[in-house]
Formats: C-alpha cells, sequence, structure tokens
C-alpha cells in the first residue's frame, strides 16, 4: 500500500475513479457528499485496500442537517419578531410543510427507490446489450452494428442523466462541468457512428471493453458464490486487466481515424468528410479532458514527425502538408 489510506488517497488524478463515479447512478432523495463518499469508500476497498472497513456516515450527515436546520429556524424566529408580514408568511410556510404526512414521504421514498432501480436495470440492459449485439454483429447482418451502438448510447444517457439532474437549475459554471463528463463525449460518439457512420467492427469495440469492463464491475462480487471457482478466478483474472484493456480501447479510438479515412474510396467522399469532421471534434474533446487520450495523441504525433524525418521517398510538398495537417490538428 506504500502508506496511502483513505484520507490521503490521490482522489483528484485517479483516471480508474472518475470513471467510476461517471458511471455510478446516486439516488434523487440521498444527501449528494454522503452519497459520494459511500462510493469512495467501496470503490477505496475495492481497488486499493480489501481490508478497509466502510464506514457509515449517514448519522453524522443527519445531525449536521439538524443542527444547521436548528439555526436556520432561531434566525428565522429573530427576523420574524421584527416584522409581522413575514411572521405570519413563516408560519403558513412551516404549517404547510409540517401537514404532509409521514405516509406520502414513504410513497415518495419508494417512488424515488422504483425510479432508480428503474434506471440501474435499463443500464444494466443496455450495459449486455451492448456486449450481445457487438458479437452478433461478427456473424450476422449489419442492422446488429446499430443496435450496439444505440445499446451503448442508452448506456451513456442513463449514466449522464443522474449528473444534470443534480446539477439543475442550470449555469454556466454547471455546463461546464457537464461538457467534461465521459459519458457525454461518447453519447456524441454513438450519435456520430449512429447516424453517419458505416458498420466496422473496430468502431464497436471501445464500447465493448467499457460495456465489458462496467458489468464485471457491478457483478463480479454478486456472482462469486454463484459460478464455479475457475470461472470466477477467470473472470477476476479478466478485472484486473481494466487498466490495460482501458488503453486499448482508446488507441482503438485514435485507430478508427484511419478507418474514416479509408471509408472515403467505398462510402463517399462528403459523407466520409462530414465524419471526419465530428470524430475530430470527439477526439478534440478527449484530448482535453482525458490524461489517457492526451498521451495517446501525442506519442501518435511524434511517430507522424518521425515518419516526416526518415522517409526520404515522399516528395517535399507532401511531408509539408503532411506537417501542417498535423500542426492544425
Amino acid at each position: 500500500m506504500s502508506g496511502t489510506t483513505f484520507e490521503s488517497f490521490d482522489w483528484e488524478n485517479d483516471v480508474d475513479w472518475k470513471n467510476y463515479l461517471d458511471n455510478a447512478l446516486i439516488p434523487n432523495n440521498s444527501n449528494y457528499y454522503t452519497a459520494l463518499l459511500k462510493l469512495k469508500q467501496k470503490y477505496y476497498k475495492r481497488k486499493i485496500d480489501p481490508n478497509y472497513e466502510i464506514k457509515d456516515y449517514s448519522s453524522t450527515s443527519t445531525t449536521s442537517q439538524s443542527s444547521t436546520s436548528s439555526q436556520n429556524t432561531n434566525t428565522n424566529t429573530n427576523n420574524n419578531n421584527s416584522n409581522n408580514s413575514n411572521n405570519n408568511s413563516y408560519n403558513r410556510t412551516t404549517s404547510s410543510t409540517s401537514s404532509v404526512p409521514p405516509s406520502a414521504q414513504r410513497t415518495e421514498a419508494r417512488q424515488n427507490s422504483t425510479y432508480n432501480r428503474f434506471l440501474y436495470i435499463a443500464w444494466t440492459i443496455s450495459q449486455v446489450s451492448t456486449l450481445v449485439f457487438t458479437i452478433v454483429y461478427l456473424f450476422t447482418s449489419y442492422s446488429n452494428f446499430y443496435r450496439a451502438i444505440l445499446a451503448s448510447f442508452i448506456g451513456y444517457s442513463i449514466s449522464l442523466f443522474p449528473v444534470i439532474e443534480s446539477l439543475l437549475p442550470m449555469s454556466q459554471q454547471k455546463l461546464m462541468e457537464i461538457a467534461k463528463n465521459d459519458n457525454l463525449h461518447y453519447s456524441f460518439y454513438c450519435l456520430i457512428f449512429y447516424f453517419l457512420g458505416y458498420p466496422s467492427f473496430v468502431i464497436l469495440l471501445p464500447n465493448f471493453i467499457y460495456a465489458l469492463y462496467q458489468v464485471l464491475g457491478k457483478t463480479l462480487a454478486q456472482i462469486r458464490n454463484r459460478i464455479p471457482p475457475t470461472i470466477y478466478n477467470q473472470l477476476a483474472l479478466l478485472e484486473s486487466k481494466r487498466s490495460i484493456a482501458v488503453e486499448q480501447a482508446v488507441k482503438f479510438e485514435i485507430y478508427n481515424v484511419i478507418v474514416l479515412i479509408l471509408g472515403i474510396f467505398t462510402y463517399g467522399l462528403q459523407r466520409s468528410i462530414i465524419l471526419l469532421v465530428l470524430y475530430y471534434q470527439f477526439l478534440k474533446l478527449r484530448y482535453t479532458y482525458s490524461d489517457k487520450h492526451r498521451l495517446w495523441l501525442t506519442q501518435v504525433g511524434l511517430l507522424v514527425d518521425q515518419y516526416i524525418i526518415n522517409n526520404n521517398i515522399l516528395p517535399i510538398q507532401i511531408r509539408n502538408i503532411i506537417r501542417k495537417i498535423k500542426n492544425y490538428l
């Protein structure tokens, strides 16, 4: 562990934690910071220290909220004593709030619980559908390519929805926070290829890899005692390769540019150029907000520079054009 504790762990720079948080569903009726702390503890226990004991901070949060509420009530009472009209308004509001019966509160809690369960089930189905349609696409018609893309889009959208909901009402700063979200970027990725893309297994591979590890992360602990140990050990070994697999997914996203360029000769110039422009915007988003993409795109740029310098077959004019395009991008 090299002396790392839960309190001193570098959450800001841990890419796997950011991916874990982006795909987590936080209940609408829960305290955001309490739910975030629970997610951190689960992640820390699963990925960093299996011996870490998860603590329950809900009572502390409740006490803090009660104290804050009491202070606010006292402040309101003092202010209301100096103004009768405000006092009457305050009393009416308090009366209407306290008149909500416990049965109605329980009904609302059940509705929120049902809503969150529905989102989780829909998200799980979308992830499994991504895996199934991607595999089936290899052996059947092109229509399964678009089904796999659509399933991925639904999964990313479901993960993005609670994030947007938690930031309402919107402001420019909150919009910037949403713009950094990975699920927004990959929803855009899916829309590009669903409406304009042409079937290619390489295009499906990033979504397939992400969906596979999302499903593993959610279900591996739950199915441990329900499957043979040999199968579980293989799945656990696969789960341990998560970081390597994510890096491969990033590489496939970069290799997609080659697929789109080759599509010029198969699917037409106009369509391919539109795809390249939109896909450039996707890579630009990932370069801006993803450390892994920034690293690999920088390495690709260095490889292009080496190719230009060491290749004496290409005319100088062509090399200059390649260099200008690379510098522009």
